[in-house]
């Protein structure tokens, strides 16, 4: 059983051969890798790679994990930071900590991800 392909002309099951199928080719002066096209920043594609996740930082060394949780808790609530009052923020980022702190559950899976215990 034959396919139609999307958006082409024909009856179900109708083969359409590649000659009567629309192309988009270059023309014979045109080339097909024109550099204004397409180009890289060689400063962009180096930032990229450099940023590591916070996980990683904490894996390597970099951080501790009392920073590791001070760096996801501020991704969790930083979506909030322009909409509700710095006092409230405050509390919420402090009763996240807390809770990252002293909810057994949550203890586990901090220590489950990060492979260390909260002191």
């Amino acid at each position: 059983m034959g396919i139609n392909p999307i958006g082409k002309s024909g009856r179900p099951g109708e083969f359409i051969s590649p000659t009567t199928a629309a192309v988009d080719a270059p023309s014979p002066g045109q080339s097909v890798d024109s550099p204004e096209e397409f180009s890289l920043s060689k400063v962009e594609s180096t930032e990229a790679t450099l940023k590591t996740s916070p996980l990683e930082q904490l894996k390597s060394g970099e951080i501790s994990v009392e920073e590791y949780l001070d760096i996801r808790v501020n991704q969790a609530v930083s979506h909030l930071v322009d909409r509700i009052p710095s006092e409230n923020l405050a509390f919420i980022r402090s009763t996240l900590r807390t809770q990252l702190e002293q909810d057994p559950a949550l203890v586990d899976l901090v220590r489950r991800a990060t492979s260390s215990r909260i002191p």
